[in-house]
């Protein structure tokens, strides 16, 4: 049996400034800081006084849950990032004439806010290579048998502490001998060192 989460309602919420909750974080850190100096000042003390032993357990539980706690407030859905992607697949199928559909799968995560706003461009930059050099045109998809119709997806995923996003088209693939060539050509890469890499590195 599932268990519903009663959402607040709109008298039971407050808003808060990213600045405020930026502060609130340092002071977290600073709070953790003092925390540790004084179990180190006091292991001594401690040994010798077993009374004072519960009385700083208690003090790291309640340290780490206002840390957790303020941490938590810093947490957005990723679908406030990811719903500005439909627009975008929509408007280069337009500008380049292609027909792209777009999934996206785990857009109920949530990340710190830093975090996604990080995301942005790199995905956006990912997601215009995927349109322009991935997804063939509508004739060369005819020609190969595939659907007129190509496809973009964005799957988020959540395993212990990490996230895994993966942008993928159902194109041509990457095209090995185009990129080495750029790279030798800017003087990233040597002509001789292309034989010792993988496609993977």
């Amino acid at each position: 049996v599932k268990k519903r989460i009663k959402k607040p309602s709109m008298h039971e919420m407050i808003r808060l400034t990213v600045d405020l909750i930026d502060r609130m974080m340092n002071l977290a850190g600073e709070l953790v800081l003092s925390r540790n100096q004084l179990r180190s000042v006091l292991r001594k003390v401690v040994d010798e006084n077993a009374e004072l032993n519960p009385v700083l357990q208690n003090l790291d539980f309640v340290t780490s849950e206002i840390q957790e706690q303020i941490m938590r407030m810093r947490m957005q859905p990723i679908s406030n990032l990811l719903n500005k992607f439909p627009r975008l697949i929509r408007d280069l199928s337009r500008s380049l004439n292609k027909e792209v559909d777009l999934e996206i799968i785990g857009g109920d995560i949530e990340l710190d806010k830093s975090i996604i706003e990080g995301l942005s461009d790199p995905m956006t930059h990912i997601i215009r290579n995927a349109m322009d050099h991935g997804i063939e045109t509508n004739s060369e998809r005819k020609q190969l048998e595939k659907p007129i119709v190509g496809t973009v997806e964005i799957a988020i995923s959540q395993s212990n502490d990490n996230i895994v996003l993966m942008i993928s088209d159902d194109g041509r693939g990457i095209n090995t001998k185009k990129i080495e060539q750029v790279a030798i050509n800017r003087n990233i890469i040597k002509k001789e060192e292309i034989n010792n890499l993988s496609v993977n590195q």
